[in-house]
């Protein structure tokens, strides 16, 4: 009887150790994603500011990643650089003045925790603190995810309506689903950063 409690034990063990650092994979991804998402949408309406510009550089660096269609790597990093030597005031009036073309629009997509959901009876194993965590980001991921449902489905209604009056209606649900995801996707990086710091103990 021991050797099997023994056994159902350790097999426990490392069930949750195989959870939590699959865990910690994903949502290490879905926190990149997040964060340049953010910055993408953020430099687009003139929303950026210091920390979010040194997140996406550390990020994009680490991985030597270069967004399509925007400045090189190496510039954005002479820009931290150069904003990072700047006062607060003249750093925000500085970044607030980069905007890119307001009418540009993207083909956002889901933030996938799938190996989350797949595993969501595994949950109830962990710290009560970190399974409060869990909840929370999953909560925030369907909502940030229920608004880039909204906001393609109004790109696409742009495509098909003749009505100006419907397509500014159309551009400017657009543009407040932009400020949501953008805001969103920071405050969810900062709860994600909070659990894998908590997965890590």
């Amino acid at each position: 009887m021991i050797p099997s409690v023994l056994m159902y034990l350790h097999n426990e063990r490392k069930g949750i150790s195989d959870f939590k650092a699959g865990l910690k994979v994903e949502l290490t991804e879905v926190r990149a994603l997040l964060m340049m998402n953010s910055y993408i949408l953020s430099s687009k309406r003139g929303w950026l500011d210091r920390e979010l510009l040194e997140e996406a550089v550390d990020y994009m660096t680490e991985r030597e990643y270069e967004l399509p269609g925007y400045i090189p790597l190496e510039a954005i990093e002479r820009l931290k650089t150069r904003v990072g030597e700047m006062a607060d005031e003249e750093a925000a009036r500085v970044l607030s003045s980069m905007r890119g073309d307001a009418g540009s629009r993207f083909n956002l997509k889901h933030f996938d925790i799938s190996f989350l959901r797949s595993n969501i009876d595994k949950i109830p194993r962990l710290p009560t603190r970190v399974q409060q965590r869990i909840v929370v980001v999953l909560h925030k991921v369907n909502q940030i995810n229920e608004e880039v449902d909204a906001y393609n489905e109004r790109q696409v209604l742009t495509f098909s309506t003749s009505s100006a009056e419907n397509h500014e209606i159309l551009n400017r649900n657009m543009d407040s689903s932009e400020e949501i995801i953008a805001k969103q996707g920071r405050v969810i990086s900062k709860l994600i950063s909070e659990l894998l710091n908590f997965l890590d103990e």
